[in-house]
Parts: C-alpha cells; structure tokens; sequence
C-alpha cells in the first residue's frame, strides 16, 4: 500500500515537473518568435516622406472633392426648385 502511494507521489510530481518545462518551453518558443517578428520589423526599409508633395496631394484631393460637391449640388438645386 505504501509503494502504491510512493510511486503514485513520485509519478505526480514528475508530471508537474514536465508541465511546467513544457509552458516553459513553449514561452521560449513565443519569446523567439516575438524577437524574430521585432527584429523583421526593424529591418524593413523606410522610403523618406516628403511633406511638401504629401500637403500638395492633400489640397488637389479637397479640391476635387469641393468640386464634385459643387456639381452634386448643382444639379440637385433644379429638382428642389421644382418643389
């Protein structure tokens, strides 16, 4: 009875002793990983921006849009002076 008890102690801490190696293992395996991901991440080039074209850009759209605003409304005001 007592070797029973011994062996099934003995068994439940090699059992905890291995969960604990294996999440221990696992959480190196995500530490590596994360390092590589960071590690990609730094490496990837940057393109230099350039403002001045990037505020150009940003005006010739606003005024596309204001201009299709514009006809929107446009053709919209003879159908509500027909009301």
């Amino acid at each position: 009875m007592l070797a029973v008890r011994q062996n099934r102690s003995h068994l439940q801490g090699a059992i905890q002793e291995n969960q604990h190696n294996s999440l221990n293992s696992v959480q190196h395996v995500f530490d590596r990983w994360e390092g590589r991901v960071v590690s990609a991440e730094y490496d990837i080039p940057t393109t230099p921006t350039d403002s001045l074209m990037d505020d150009f850009e940003q005006e010739e759209e606003d005024l596309a849009l204001k201009m299709m605003l514009d006809e929107l409304s446009e053709s919209d005001e003879p159908s509500n002076n027909n009301k």
